[in-house]
């Protein structure tokens, strides 16, 4: 009876929320606009550096797995001490493979 009662209450407040005008005056927003909001929100100059972040962490987080996974190469050759031999390398140039 009590949980009849409750459901019934949040019905009737549910249609009396719908008949009421929007409080903060918003307008409803459209379907097809989702696309154009997130350009918009991207393409302000506050969020311009986050979005070059984004992309930056993920060029050096495919830099890393790409290094990660030639050196397991090595590793699995026996090859293991070129390992330090290649990263001096890549730092520092060619002109330390020569010493």
């Amino acid at each position: 009876m009590l949980l009849t009662t409750i459901i019934l209450m949040a019905g009737e407040a549910a249609a009396k929320a719908a008949e009421t005008p929007n409080p903060l005056g918003l307008e409803p927003v459209e379907a097809g606009s989702g696309l154009h909001n997130f350009l918009e929100i991207v393409t302000k100059p506050d969020n311009i550096p986050i979005v070059a972040m984004f992309f930056i962490i993920f060029y050096f987080f495919g830099l890393s797995l790409k290094m990660g996974a030639a050196n397991d190469a090595l590793t699995a050759r026996g090859e293991r001490e070129k390992i330090y031999d290649r990263m001096n390398r890549w730092v520092f140039g060619a002109e330390e493979e020569s010493k």
